[in-house]
């Protein structure tokens, strides 16, 4: 891989028995790569991928930054933590007088042990047989697209607990239509919602060094399916298409709407010409 402002710091040779902590903080956006390395600068910066972006504190310590909205820190005194997101201006969201932090940014953790010749996946844990760079960055991967799909989860069920509301006169349960003011904003918003979550679900992929080692594919596998990735993913994509129906009916009532208004102006108007020309004659 390219280094980007220093030569990458080389991984430590250690094969002896060793713990790591891999703590992962997500955020409901897309992040700049480019503006992470400007912003993590001075330092060892290394592109892994298109997708992944690592700062090398020392042979031992990494910070992973991924395009689809998480940092995820290993082996990296928690404390230090807030210093480094504030560095890459993430730690905003924490701020955020819109919605609480819990459903702002999502935190997860995992151990990561160093055994030889052991390769094995168990919750919220993984060992692997050495310190490799393609395994721990694998580890960081996934376990920062499941934090991630923890933000897209809540926001989407947030999302259809909106249309629920706005869709209870349909089932007679309430009698105050929704307004055409707000079921365009909830149109508007939907819409912005599902493009930004799809292009982030765009960007999970699998590392590309899964397919050129056996053993890095069956970490990765090992990984996914603990974390039920793609079933939570096609939950989402399920959640989405339900929203999709929602939003296309709540349009048609919008449009439906509009004609009825349209239609009794003009039924307006023709009775006011007719009476008009009764009473002329």
């Amino acid at each position: 891989m390219v280094a980007m402002h220093e030569q990458a710091i080389r991984p430590v040779e250690n094969t002896a028995k060793a713990r790591y902590a891999l703590h992962t903080y997500s955020l409901p956006e897309r992040i700049s790569l480019k503006q992470a390395t400007d912003s993590l600068y001075p330092g060892v910066t290394e592109r892994y991928g298109p997708d992944c972006l690592i700062f090398h504190l020392s042979a031992a310590e990494k910070i992973f930054v991924f395009k689809f909205g998480a940092v995820v820190f290993f082996n990296v005194p928690t404390g230090a933590h807030q210093n480094y997101l504030d560095r890459l201006n993430l730690s905003t969201a924490r701020k955020s007088q819109d919605v609480t932090a819990e459903e702002d940014i999502a935190e997860d953790e995992v151990t990561l042990s160093i055994e030889p010749g052991v390769l094995d996946v168990g919750f919220n844990s993984a060992t692997i047989p050495e310190f490799d760079m393609v395994f721990i960055q694998i580890v960081a991967q996934v376990l920062g697209q499941a934090s991630a799909l923890e933000l897209i989860e809540w926001e989407v069920e947030e999302f259809l607990r909106e249309s629920e509301r706005l869709t209870r006169f349909l089932q007679g349960r309430e009698f105050k239509r929704p307004t055409r003011k707000s079921l365009l904003q909830y149109l508007g918003q939907g819409l912005s919602t599902k493009h930004r979550i799809v292009s982030q679900l765009a960007l999970m992929s699998e590392p590309e060094k899964t397919w050129e080692r056996e053993e890095a594919y069956k970490l990765y596998s090992g990984l996914y399916n603990n974390f039920e990735i793609r079933e939570r993913v096609e939950k989402v994509e399920k959640m989405l298409r339900l929203s999709s129906e929602v939003s296309e009916l709540l349009l048609e009532i919008v449009n439906t709407r509009r004609s009825e208004i349209l239609e009794f102006i003009i039924i307006v108007l023709i009775a006011f010409e007719l009476i008009k020309s009764l009473l002329l004659k």
